[in-house]
């Protein structure tokens, strides 16, 4: 894959096993090992559950769908290539947010009241439709598809990235997201365009990496 994808580093190894079981049948087994600071073997054996799991995206899909960067000066910036200005704006991050939020930033989790069946993301205690407060149950929202209500571009923005695309997107099922459009092409973005959920990093601060979920268009 160092040809196609380039060296991933961590994920290199669970990205060729995916890839791997694209093409595995029933009864084949497979030699997963990798080595760096020290080193990991593992014989697997293809069951008839990997019947189940047939015609997802994986690998393949993914690396279909893929898009280049528009120009080498794109490839610079997100490589870190060259050196920018510090950014002027104020670090948020802190380890004790992040935690104590883990199941909205990493899980993507909503709020289903469950006096009125309103679904709300970010969770609120307060239900914005009935008033009702702490009687929700959280919900799954990673595998939610939805589509563009409205959205905004700043070209000021300090990202990478310009323009930086604000979206409210519908989610099927109920509820809405609020947040950014990633892997889009800006002159493509409209209203009603079919978006799905992907976890990204948002900004690194405090010493780590912040990672919380963006919409991106439904890759075919």
């Amino acid at each position: 894959m160092f040809d196609t994808v380039g060296h991933t580093g961590c994920a290199c190894l669970p990205m060729m096993l995916v890839a791997a079981l694209e093409e595995a049948k029933p009864g084949d087994r497979i030699l997963v090992a990798n080595y760096s600071d020290g080193a990991d073997a593992f014989s697997l054996k293809i069951t008839d559950e990997i019947e189940k799991i047939r015609n997802r995206r994986g690998i393949k899909g993914y690396l279909k769908s893929k898009s280049a960067f528009p120009n080498y000066g794109k490839y610079i910036i997100f490589r870190d290539l060259m050196e920018f200005e510090a950014e002027r704006r104020a670090d948020f991050s802190a380890l004790s947010h992040y935690m104590r939020e883990r199941n909205q930033f990493l899980r993507f989790h909503g709020g289903r009241c469950k006096s009125c069946g309103t679904l709300q993301h970010p969770i609120q205690r307060v239900c914005a439709v009935c008033q009702t407060k702490d009687n929700y149950e959280e919900v799954r929202l990673a595998e939610t598809t939805g589509t563009i209500f409205s959205f905004a571009m700043d070209e000021r923005a300090m990202v990478k990235d310009l323009p930086n695309v604000f979206v409210i997107v519908d989610l099927e099922g109920g509820g809405r997201y609020a947040g950014v459009l990633t892997d889009r092409i800006p002159s493509e973005v409209k209203v009603g365009m079919k978006v799905e959920m992907t976890l990204r990093n948002q900004h690194d601060g405090a010493g780590f990496h912040n990672y919380s979920w963006k919409a991106r268009p439904v890759r075919a």
